[in-house]
């Protein structure tokens, strides 16, 4: 059996990584690996959790990018 922290952050995740659209990368296209999208969920639930507001999670990844609450490193 398998046992998850919170199954509504695992299905969050994977709905975000069900509808994360390609990014062209160089002449390759690049998709959302579903980690990153747990990760990003996880990081929104634990803040929620710690009645805190999730400001963002930072990637240099651009495919994770295209997943809502990401960005870019600030430059």
């Amino acid at each position: 059996n398998i046992c998850f922290e919170d199954g509504q952050t695992v299905w969050r995740a994977l709905n975000d990584y069900r509808q994360a659209k390609p990014v062209k990368v160089g002449n390759k296209k690049k998709e959302v690996d579903f980690p990153d999208a747990l990760i990003v969920n996880k990081a929104r639930f634990y803040a929620m959790e710690k009645g805190k507001a999730l400001n963002g999670v930072y990637t240099f990844d651009l495919a994770a990018q295209t997943i809502p609450g990401t960005a870019g490193p600030p430059q």
